[in-house]
């Protein structure tokens, strides 16, 4: 039903340039935790091997991001997601917020503009997924449509 995909280092860098400075072997490390989030075994719902990868270098940055130190330290955060909830002018202060609808699920994901953006982008693999059953009769009656034997 679903597909597979191999790391590509070049795709992640090409996707997220800020994160050359991640070297491969980190980043291949991040790749198979990555997996652990977005199924990469065949069985997952994604049946496009472009689709499959993107959706898998989104959540390898997201957990570059989170677990990784990305940047100068003392930037700020490129990372921001959300609305500005508050702000004032002072010595500057920032407060932003995803929404008091959002579940601890989705707020984990919002964290970072890649987690967003997966988040955002599965939302259509996150619906129940129906399949029609074949039809079962038990005792069937006979004359509609079965030979009286």
């Amino acid at each position: 039903m679903g597909v597979t995909v191999s790391f590509d280092y070049g795709s992640l860098i090409t996707a997220y340039p800020q994160l050359g400075e991640i070297s491969e072997e980190q980043a291949a490390v991040m790749f198979a935790q990555a997996t652990v989030f977005h199924r990469n075994d065949g069985g997952g719902p994604v049946e496009d091997t472009t689709v499959q990868l993107a959706l898998l270098n989104m959540v390898t940055a997201h957990l570059i991001y989170l677990r990784l130190a990305v940047g100068d330290s003392d930037a700020p955060n490129a990372t921001v997601v959300g609305r500005i909830s508050s702000a004032s002018q002072g010595p500057v202060s920032l407060s932003f917020d995803v929404g008091a609808s959002q579940s601890a699920q989705a707020a984990w994901w919002m964290q970072t503009k890649p987690g967003f953006d997966y988040w955002q982008a599965t939302a259509p693999y996150r619906t129940m997924r129906w399949r029609h059953a074949r039809r079962r009769r038990f005792n069937p009656i006979p004359g509609y449509g079965y030979p009286i034997v």
